[in-house]
Protein backbone atom coordinates (compact mmCIF):
# COMPACT_ATOMS: atom_id res chain seq x y z
CA UNK A 1 0.00 0.00 0.00
CA UNK A 2 1.82 3.54 -1.08
CA UNK A 3 1.79 6.08 1.57
CA UNK A 4 0.84 9.64 0.21
CA UNK A 5 1.70 12.86 2.41
CA UNK A 6 -0.48 15.30 3.34
CA UNK A 7 -0.47 18.55 1.96
CA UNK A 8 -2.39 22.05 2.93
CA UNK A 9 -2.16 22.27 -1.30
CA UNK A 10 -3.76 18.58 -1.86
CA UNK A 11 -7.22 19.20 -3.75
CA UNK A 12 -8.97 17.08 -1.89
CA UNK A 13 -8.56 18.70 1.48
CA UNK A 14 -10.77 20.80 2.22
CA UNK A 15 -10.58 24.44 3.48
CA UNK A 16 -10.96 23.83 7.40
CA UNK A 17 -8.84 20.64 7.10
CA UNK A 18 -6.07 23.05 5.37
CA UNK A 19 -6.25 25.71 8.64
CA UNK A 20 -6.22 22.73 11.22
CA UNK A 21 -2.93 21.29 9.56
CA UNK A 22 -1.46 24.61 9.75
CA UNK A 23 -2.08 25.53 12.85
CA UNK A 24 -0.86 22.03 14.33
CA UNK A 25 2.06 22.56 11.99
CA UNK A 26 2.98 25.74 13.72
CA UNK A 27 2.62 24.88 17.01
CA UNK A 28 5.07 21.97 16.56
CA UNK A 29 7.48 24.44 15.00
CA UNK A 30 6.74 26.86 18.16
CA UNK A 31 7.55 23.95 20.61
CA UNK A 32 11.22 23.74 18.72
CA UNK A 33 12.25 27.18 19.52
CA UNK A 34 14.37 27.32 22.42
CA UNK A 35 12.54 29.72 24.62
CA UNK A 36 14.09 31.00 28.52
CA UNK A 37 12.77 30.28 31.14
CA UNK A 38 12.09 33.68 32.59
CA UNK A 39 11.39 36.97 30.27
CA UNK A 40 14.65 39.05 29.36
CA UNK A 41 13.66 42.85 30.84
CA UNK A 42 16.42 44.59 28.50
CA UNK A 43 17.50 41.69 26.34
CA UNK A 44 16.31 39.19 24.23
CA UNK A 45 16.69 35.85 24.16
CA UNK A 46 18.65 32.92 22.03
CA UNK A 47 19.27 29.92 23.05
CA UNK A 48 17.43 29.73 26.39
CA UNK A 49 19.36 32.21 27.96
CA UNK A 50 19.16 36.21 27.36
CA UNK A 51 21.35 38.43 25.79
CA UNK A 52 21.81 42.00 27.11
CA UNK A 53 21.29 45.23 25.68
CA UNK A 54 24.07 47.36 26.71
CA UNK A 55 24.47 48.92 29.88
CA UNK A 56 22.34 45.64 31.87
CA UNK A 57 23.66 42.28 33.23
CA UNK A 58 22.05 39.54 34.67
CA UNK A 59 20.37 36.42 34.28
CA UNK A 60 16.97 38.59 32.87
CA UNK A 61 19.44 41.62 32.24
CA UNK A 62 17.40 43.46 34.68
CA UNK A 63 20.33 44.79 36.47
CA UNK A 64 21.51 48.16 36.02
CA UNK A 65 25.56 48.68 35.08
CA UNK A 66 27.25 52.17 35.59
CA UNK A 67 28.65 53.56 32.91
CA UNK A 68 32.29 54.51 32.75
CA UNK A 69 31.86 57.43 31.33
CA UNK A 70 28.74 60.13 30.26
CA UNK A 71 29.62 61.96 27.91
CA UNK A 72 27.19 65.82 27.39
CA UNK A 73 27.14 66.80 24.06
CA UNK A 74 24.23 69.15 24.02
CA UNK A 75 23.24 71.85 26.69
CA UNK A 76 19.16 73.46 25.56
CA UNK A 77 18.22 75.81 28.18
CA UNK A 78 15.01 74.46 28.19
CA UNK A 79 12.89 77.35 30.31
CA UNK A 80 13.89 80.82 31.60
CA UNK A 81 11.16 82.97 33.30
CA UNK A 82 10.43 85.76 30.45
CA UNK A 83 10.98 88.65 32.99
CA UNK A 84 12.98 89.58 35.52
CA UNK A 85 10.72 89.92 38.32
CA UNK A 86 8.23 91.99 36.24
CA UNK A 87 11.21 93.99 34.62
CA UNK A 88 12.60 93.33 31.28
CA UNK A 89 16.23 91.64 31.61
CA UNK A 90 18.03 93.56 29.11
CA UNK A 91 17.99 97.77 29.91
CA UNK A 92 16.47 98.56 26.23
CA UNK A 93 13.89 96.15 27.01
CA UNK A 94 15.04 93.74 24.97
CA UNK A 95 15.16 89.67 26.20
CA UNK A 96 18.40 88.62 27.57
CA UNK A 97 21.88 87.59 25.84
CA UNK A 98 21.98 84.23 27.13
CA UNK A 99 24.51 81.51 27.89
CA UNK A 100 24.86 78.56 29.82
CA UNK A 101 27.82 77.44 32.11
CA UNK A 102 28.19 73.65 33.21
CA UNK A 103 30.20 72.69 37.06
CA UNK A 104 30.98 70.80 39.36
CA UNK A 105 29.55 71.36 42.59
CA UNK A 106 31.95 72.83 44.69
CA UNK A 107 34.19 74.19 41.89
CA UNK A 108 34.15 78.27 40.95
CA UNK A 109 35.22 77.10 37.27
CA UNK A 110 32.75 75.45 34.70
CA UNK A 111 34.28 72.54 32.96
CA UNK A 112 31.58 74.23 29.86
CA UNK A 113 31.49 77.94 29.01
CA UNK A 114 28.59 78.49 26.41
CA UNK A 115 29.63 81.75 26.31
CA UNK A 116 33.52 81.21 25.94
CA UNK A 117 32.60 78.36 23.05
CA UNK A 118 29.59 78.76 21.17
CA UNK A 119 28.74 82.42 22.51
CA UNK A 120 25.44 83.90 23.43
CA UNK A 121 22.00 83.82 22.07
CA UNK A 122 20.94 87.39 21.82
CA UNK A 123 17.56 88.58 22.45
CA UNK A 124 16.12 85.39 23.60
CA UNK A 125 12.75 84.03 24.92
CA UNK A 126 11.56 80.31 26.45
CA UNK A 127 10.50 79.49 23.42
CA UNK A 128 13.47 79.45 21.39
CA UNK A 129 15.49 76.61 20.81
CA UNK A 130 18.39 77.54 22.71
CA UNK A 131 20.79 75.33 22.50
CA UNK A 132 24.74 74.75 22.35
CA UNK A 133 27.18 72.15 20.92
CA UNK A 134 29.60 70.47 24.23
CA UNK A 135 32.99 69.96 23.80
CA UNK A 136 34.80 67.96 26.67
CA UNK A 137 31.92 67.58 27.97
CA UNK A 138 33.30 63.60 29.26
CA UNK A 139 32.44 63.02 32.69
CA UNK A 140 34.35 59.24 33.92
CA UNK A 141 33.43 60.12 38.03
CA UNK A 142 29.62 58.60 38.78
CA UNK A 143 27.42 59.11 40.05
CA UNK A 144 27.81 63.10 39.83
CA UNK A 145 25.83 66.06 39.86
CA UNK A 146 26.03 69.17 37.58
CA UNK A 147 25.54 72.49 38.20
CA UNK A 148 23.73 73.83 35.21
CA UNK A 149 24.12 77.86 35.37
CA UNK A 150 22.43 80.46 32.93
CA UNK A 151 24.02 84.04 32.09
CA UNK A 152 22.62 87.36 30.85
CA UNK A 153 25.72 88.83 28.96
CA UNK A 154 26.13 91.87 29.45
CA UNK A 155 27.45 94.14 26.65
CA UNK A 156 27.14 97.63 27.44
CA UNK A 157 29.30 96.76 30.50
CA UNK A 158 32.02 95.42 28.98
CA UNK A 159 30.90 91.46 28.09
CA UNK A 160 30.12 90.83 31.48
CA UNK A 161 28.41 87.88 32.51
CA UNK A 162 25.20 88.23 35.32
CA UNK A 163 23.54 85.09 36.65
CA UNK A 164 20.48 85.09 36.18
CA UNK A 165 19.89 81.40 38.06
CA UNK A 166 20.61 77.96 37.71
CA UNK A 167 20.00 74.66 38.64
CA UNK A 168 21.84 71.34 40.45
CA UNK A 169 21.00 67.67 39.30
CA UNK A 170 21.59 64.40 39.12
CA UNK A 171 23.71 63.23 35.63
CA UNK A 172 23.08 59.50 36.59
CA UNK A 173 20.84 57.55 38.86
CA UNK A 174 21.20 53.87 39.09
CA UNK A 175 17.87 53.06 38.40
CA UNK A 176 17.24 55.93 35.37
CA UNK A 177 17.22 53.90 32.17
CA UNK A 178 19.95 55.47 30.59
CA UNK A 179 17.83 58.60 28.98
CA UNK A 180 18.93 60.60 25.85
CA UNK A 181 17.73 63.74 27.34
CA UNK A 182 18.98 64.36 31.34
CA UNK A 183 16.50 67.43 32.76
CA UNK A 184 17.71 69.11 35.49
CA UNK A 185 15.10 71.93 36.49
CA UNK A 186 15.19 73.91 39.51
CA UNK A 187 12.69 76.63 40.01
CA UNK A 188 11.70 78.29 37.04
CA UNK A 189 14.92 77.71 35.28
CA UNK A 190 15.29 74.35 33.51
CA UNK A 191 18.34 72.74 31.40
CA UNK A 192 18.41 69.20 29.00
CA UNK A 193 21.69 68.17 28.66
CA UNK A 194 21.63 65.20 25.44
CA UNK A 195 24.22 62.66 26.68
CA UNK A 196 25.68 59.33 25.30
CA UNK A 197 26.91 56.34 27.81
CA UNK A 198 30.29 54.10 27.53
CA UNK A 199 30.53 51.22 29.50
Amino acid sequence: KQLVALSPSMPYLGVMDRCLLLILTGFWLTGCIHRCEDPCVNGYCHEEACVCYNGYSGNTCDTQIEPSSIDIWEVRVANFPASNEGLAWDPDGSGPDISPSLFFPGENEPFYSGYLEEGVRPNASPENNNAWEVYGGEITELPQDIRCVLHDVEFESGNTLRVMGEATGALYGSDNGFPATVTITEGDYSFELSVNYEW
